[in-house]
């Protein structure tokens, strides 16, 4: 069996099966080292933590995933420091360990699609670090994907109750704030390729035709799609800051982008169910042409004779629903 072997300041031996994602502790005596209070299992788990930050640098040993970090009263001590003032500060995570050094497997990302496409590959995270410009929706994105993880505030460890009150303040405070000052700061070519920033930028001014638009101008990604709807749902659940009027007087408009955006990712997903039923509960003959022209785009982006078919099929129960809708109506 291959593995790395790594001897800590306190004479404890560290044998690490990096393809398992797991390691062994010996003491000086060469006992194990047990992972659980039981003494069931000798086998211990190894941490996976993520930092996304644009800012923040996690310093290491050597240019690898796999870092040996201190233990410091049951908590990883992981040192990083801060581009913007060029500072070394560090950050705690709680770990239930009696040994003084730890093996960690730890990545680093500066936008959350390079975070969730190394998820889709089958790194799971137990603790994931972020910082301040981190947006809420962001965070939200990351629970939802993987619940169990723990999201903690850079320099705040795991402290609870400020990093609950920076959610519900500072986040919401500054989102839209945000993305007004990048329109400013970003050359628009630049936000011609990113259609989740104009997503956001046009939201702000509630130019929703524009947004749906977006559907038909970009080849936009699962994860994309997903970023953009969070967001909109945000805004109608939150109804935040000034544009809290515009957005009442827009819901049922807004409401109809969910909708687009939800059929537009439940074609590109494949998930047959859920594009049967959101055309079974329309009633209405303007969903079902917003519906025609995106699965005529979606169609284009699976050439295969079986995909071909199923969106044929598609097609033929939108045409009987429009059949079923007008015959009510005469």
């Amino acid at each position: 069996m291959e593995f790395i072997e790594e001897k800590t300041p306190d004479g404890i031996t560290l044998k690490v099966m990096l393809k398992k994602g797991h390691f062994l502790a010996f003491n000086r005596s060469g006992s194990v080292i047990y992972a659980d209070e039981e003494k069931a299992s000798s086998i211990h788990e190894l941490p996976v933590i993520f930092f996304m930050s644009i800012y923040l640098k996690v310093e290491r040993r050597k240019e690898s995933a796999l870092q040996f970090y201190k233990i410091i009263n049951n908590e990883i001590v992981i040192p990083y420091s801060d581009l913007r003032d060029n500072k070394r500060y560090y950050q705690f995570v709680k770990i239930n360990k009696t040994i003084d050094l730890i093996p960690v497997l730890i990545y680093e990302f500066k936008d959350i699609t390079a975070l969730v496409r190394e998820m889709e590959k089958g790194t799971i995270p137990n603790t994931i670090v972020v910082d301040s410009n981190v947006h809420r929706e962001d965070i939200v994105i990351l629970k939802n994907r993987n619940p169990d993880a723990t999201v903690v505030l850079a320099g705040e460890g795991d402290n609870k109750q400020k990093w609950e009150r920076y959610k519900k303040n500072d986040l919401n405070k500054n989102y839209n704030r945000r993305a007004v000052e990048e329109t400013n700061e970003k050359n628009l070519n630049m936000m011609s390729e990113n259609p989740v920033f104009l997503a956001r930028i046009h939201l702000r001014k509630m130019d929703i035709s524009k947004v749906n638009q977006l559907l038909l101008d970009f080849d936009i990604s699962p994860l994309e799609a997903e970023y953009i709807l969070q967001f909109i749902h945000t805004m109608l659940e939150k109804e935040i800051g000034d544009a809290m009027d515009d957005i009442q007087k827009n819901r049922s408009k807004l409401m109809a982008l969910v909708d687009s955006f939800q059929f537009y990712l439940s074609l590109l997903n494949k998930n047959s169910d859920e594009v049967k039923k959101m055309i079974e509960k329309t009633d209405d003959t303007i969903s079902l042409a917003s519906y025609n022209t995106i699965l005529a785009k979606v169609k284009l982006f699976f050439p295969e004779e079986e995909e071909q078919l199923m969106f044929i099929e598609y097609e033929n129960l939108l045409f009987e629903k429009k059949d079923q809708i007008q015959s009510k109506k005469h």
